[in-house]
């Protein structure tokens, strides 16, 4: 959230500084869908989408910000029909890895109520398709094998991944030492497990370099015991998150402690995080053959080229910067194909019950995509700005947390995924969805857990 938030303060003090000449936007050749519903989608609209898998491994839905209805209701429908069509076999997208790995360890042992075990689990794509139905359907391909669900973040787990992860982690040599040797340490890192890491993003930790290097200290003495591969790629991601929190947390307080540890401008816990995404993505598809995925992520970690034009990207963000998207481009060369979801009006936010309901209106600028094919009679529309006029010139969209900067959009991304009217995340909140780690803490103490 701090860099969302971050960089769209920093987006709004640029917005359109610049004139923008006529742009040929009636050259765009626009491939028109009439409705985003997985329940009723018109494959022949969608098979553009699918036949660039003729070309192309992995296919990016990159949406403005995360609380995009409209957009998710496309994503849900492409994947649908991609599914159907048995086109793709992979879904990678910006959750918690150690959550999802669980989620998937549940849907592969479950043989009944399936969708209710993996509840207490729910977490930002995941919880997303919970919400929009869609969850069911993906679980049943899971079991069909006609589908990995993979995530690939270091934020987005939740409350629960921890706390399991601590009380399995009870009956490892080196924590039994820690327990016995040094009790007020030990109870330093549960309290870490079950209280402060609160497993989303960990806001509220305030680590000093000491408290870190012991929580490092701690995981190490757990990558030296006899453990299976599955439980040393669990604790080795816990370890990269604490040094995403660590640096995160000290850039926050303005320490230099940052910089020095990534060697490089203080606020690159930005782009720590999305090489370690890039990491477990590409290790994914480098371990598995004949990957055909769809990737979900914002717009932007999707980001690639962000040298190519005279924008917001080469103005404000260190050349040091990784992004998630850049990075799988250039190890995984004319592979990827990063559709973009420009809305030219409507709303972003969340509609459910009143404790959460917000809209943020959009609006688009003067002289964009958005606003010229507002005009027009497209509510939806699918085009490719690679083999568009476009693809080399600068004009104004507002891709990136719905805000409008003037860049070479082509050399940045691929298609575009028109959108007329944006309308908010549609859900239904419930007590379900809610869990408690002070609920679980005693049946763990009592439970035997298998190390494997």
């Amino acid at each position: 959230m701090y860099r969302e938030v971050i960089i769209f303060l920093l987006l709004t003090i640029t917005i359109l500084s610049c004139k923008v000449s006529k742009i040929p936007y009636d050259k765009i050749v626009p491939l028109t869908i009439n409705r985003v519903d997985y329940n009723t989608y018109n494959y022949k609209q969608i098979k553009p989408i699918a036949n660039l898998f003729k070309d192309y491994n992995i296919v990016t839905l990159a949406e403005s910000t995360h609380i995009d209805g409209t957009t998710l209701d496309a994503q849900s429908m492409i994947i649908k029909a991609l599914l159907d069509s048995g086109v793709i076999n992979t879904i990678y997208f910006e959750s918690g890895w150690l959550t999802t790995e669980k989620i998937n360890s549940i849907i592969s042992s479950s043989e009944s109520n399936t969708l209710q075990k993996t509840i207490p689990y729910a977490c930002c794509q995941t919880g997303l398709w919970m919400e929009d139905g869609l969850w069911q359907y993906l679980i049943d391909k899971v079991k069909q094998k006609k589908v990995r669900l993979v995530a690939f973040d270091l934020e987005g787990n939740t409350d629960l991944i921890f706390a399991e992860m601590f009380y399995k982690s009870l009956l490892l040599p080196s924590v039994k030492l820690l327990q016995s040797s040094n009790p007020l340490a030990f109870n330093y890192i549960r309290e870490m497990f079950l209280n402060e890491f609160r497993g989303f993003y960990a806001y509220d930790m305030s680590l000093s370099k000491p408290h870190y290097d012991f929580q490092l200290k701690y995981i190490d003495g757990i990558l030296s015991d006899s453990i299976s591969s599955k439980v040393r790629k669990q604790w080795q991601v816990v370890r990269n998150y604490m040094t995403y929190v660590y640096v995160r947390q000290s850039w926050a307080r303005g320490s230099s402690a940052a910089s020095e540890l990534l060697k490089e401008n203080v606020s690159g816990f930005f782009s720590y995080r999305d090489s370690v995404m890039a990491t477990i993505l590409l290790d994914d598809y480098n371990s598995n053959k004949n990957v055909k995925a769809i990737a979900i992520m914002s717009a932007y970690h999707a980001l690639s080229n962000p040298d190519a034009s005279e924008s917001f990207y080469k103005k404000y963000v260190p050349p040091s910067y990784n992004y998630l998207g850049d990075i799988i481009k250039r190890e995984l060369p004319n592979q990827v194909y990063t559709i973009i979801f420009p809305a030219a009006g409507g709303f972003k936010g969340r509609d459910s019950d009143k404790r959460l309901t917000y809209r943020i209106k959009i609006k688009s600028a003067p002289g964009s995509l958005e606003r010229y094919f507002s005009k027009r009679e497209f509510d939806y529309f699918f085009s490719d700005l690679k083999q568009s006029p476009l693809n080399n010139l600068e004009f104004p969209m507002s891709v990136i947390f719905n805000t409008a900067i003037v860049a070479k959009w082509g050399k940045m991304y691929d298609g575009i995924f028109f959108i007329r009217k944006m309308y908010p995340l549609r859900f239904e909140i419930s007590e379900k969805n809610t869990f408690r780690v002070d609920s679980i803490i005693e049946s763990f103490k009592k439970y035997e857990f298998d190390i494997d």
